[in-house]
């Protein structure tokens, strides 16, 4: 039997502007009666932490939270917001980069949703909207089977697949978002439909990149999986903490720019490049231009495609900390904590916003030597740049043939700014600014909308470029009142926006 919830347990928390309620404790406790999971209230002991999300930077407090841990549990909560008037927000792993994932209204929390079906035959995967790529990576493990997936594994696939999907295996496969054949969602109308390439396929087509909480509640992801063995793991690091070094490190930067993104991706390569503290001599923290990547093939064919990197080192012993085979999923959490954890050392406490800028052509040496300058500036030990590449796979696929756009792209730079003490803020947002200062320039005017920022004004052609007339057609479509809804929501978008 569920909980009931006494009256004085809402009648404080769920007013609105006028001082009326929106809900009663009756509608509250019929909704709890309901549901297979849960619901937390603002005066319960689990609620500071049920209202937080990864980015501590965003602080919101919801009326209620509804712990789904069923499909009819979505529908229920979407029924309930609907009565009473609330807006709800989608949270699978809570990692939106701008805390879009929680607000002060309702939160439909579908980490309760997690499961792990594979078809090893006909090499399929029916995954939970709220299940984490740990569960997902071991689970696929045991049949030698992979989809991309991101390099931290308390992301879930609801959130990820909707905004496109990075990982360190994107540019041998695809996006994750290129894997999906298969999906269902909870409408705000109730009906629970299935999407795919033949039925609701505008709804398929932008649920693959046109992010989240735009168009239903993602309840399931169909995926299209391949069979992989031991890959081959490296990581390569250039110091720099002296001028020398740091135009050393410039070099090698256009150099892996010039022959491992865009048309120019190996075949059988994935990698990642970050600026980035972590253990140096002494086992002190020191800063480094970092490549971290994996090979699906043996070592000496390895070596052979990192041929034009090894040519910039008079030692590779000295440049080189990872050489080795493991899965896919030890090489994914190991690139990106041996010998620190990357970024190192951020304490549980800290907050921080992200900044990414997608570029579409080749960099100078003295443009990379601007960027290497402007992290090394930064006087925070906490803060990292990242460069992931497009290219094989990814590029491989035509921009509007689902929602993710950036197909003829050669890399994203992201940023990501930490600070620990509220005094600190203006300082990092400031620095955020110089990142934009140096990279917009470079950029091609795109953002990859995995990473989100609040100060992004024209959002919807900056994370969706051509495809986002279409985008606003399938939102008009499926949730015309815009039940689903947030600052950079599809349902916030002018038809002149759009048309820009």
């Amino acid at each position: 039997m569920r909980r009931k919830l006494r009256w004085h347990e809402v009648t404080n928390l769920s007013q609105e502007r006028s001082g009326k309620l929106k809900f009663t404790a009756a509608q509250v406790n019929q909704l709890s009666e309901q549901l297979a999971g849960h619901i937390t209230l603002p005066q319960d002991a689990a609620y500071p932490t049920c209202r937080t999300t990864f980015m501590n930077a965003f602080q919101n407090f919801p009326q209620l939270i509804v712990y789904c841990q069923a499909f009819a549990d979505v529908v229920r909560s979407i029924a309930f917001a609907k009565e009473v008037g609330l807006k709800p927000v989608c949270r699978a792993g809570g990692h939106n980069t701008a805390g879009y994932s929680v607000n002060d209204e309702m939160v439909i929390d579908v980490s309760g949703i997690n499961y792990v079906r594979v078809d090893p035959d006909a090499r399929i995967a029916w995954v939970g909207a709220g299940t984490n790529f740990a569960q997902i990576n071991a689970t696929l493990e045991l049949y030698g089977l992979h989809m991309p997936g991101g390099g931290c594994e308390t992301v879930c696939a609801a959130g990820y697949v909707q905004g496109g999907g990075y990982g360190f295996t994107s540019l041998m496969f695809g996006m994750n978002c290129d894997q999906v054949i298969g999906l269902q969602m909870a409408l705000a109308d109730g009906r629970i439909v299935k999407a795919n390439a033949n039925e609701n396929a505008d709804l398929f087509w932008a649920v693959l990149g046109g992010t989240g909480n735009n168009f239903g509640v993602l309840l399931e992801i169909e995926y299209r999986l391949h069979e992989i063995g031991k890959l081959w793991g490296f990581g390569f690091k250039w110091p720099l903490d002296t001028a020398e070094q740091a135009a050393a490190a410039s070099i090698a930067l256009q150099v892996w720019q010039a022959n491992f993104t865009g048309k120019t991706v190996p075949p059988n390569l994935g990698h990642e490049a970050m600026l980035a503290y972590t253990q140096g001599p002494n086992d002190a923290l020191a800063p480094f231009f970092l490549l971290r990547g994996m090979f699906n093939g043996t070592e000496a064919a390895c070596q052979s495609v990192l041929a034009p990197l090894l040519k910039l080192m008079p030692n590779v012993e000295q440049y080189r900390d990872i050489w080795r085979a493991e899965t896919y999923r030890d090489l994914n959490v190991y690139l990106l904590t041996y010998p620190t954890e990357l970024p190192a050392n951020i304490p549980d406490s800290a907050r921080s916003v992200a900044k990414s800028h997608i570029v579409g052509r080749h960099l100078t040496v003295a443009e990379f030597a601007s960027i290497v300058e402007l992290f090394r500036s930064s006087g925070n030990e906490d803060n990292f740049m990242g460069f992931e590449p497009y290219g094989g796979a990814i590029n491989a696929i035509a921009p509007d043939a689902n929602a993710f756009w950036h197909r003829t792209a050669m890399m994203d730079v992201f940023l990501f700014s930490f600070w620990l003490l509220e005094d600190n803020r203006g300082r990092a947002l400031a620095y955020v600014s110089d990142f934009d200062r140096v990279i917009q320039p470079l950029s091609n005017g795109c953002s990859y909308q995995n990473y989100p920022n609040r100060h992004i004004q024209d959002f919807g052609n900056v994370y969706f470029g051509g495809n986002l007339p279409r985008l606003l057609q399938v939102k008009r479509a499926y949730d015309p009142d815009n039940l689903f809804t947030f600052p950079q929501g599809l349902g916030s978008i002018t038809k002149a926006a759009a048309s820009r």
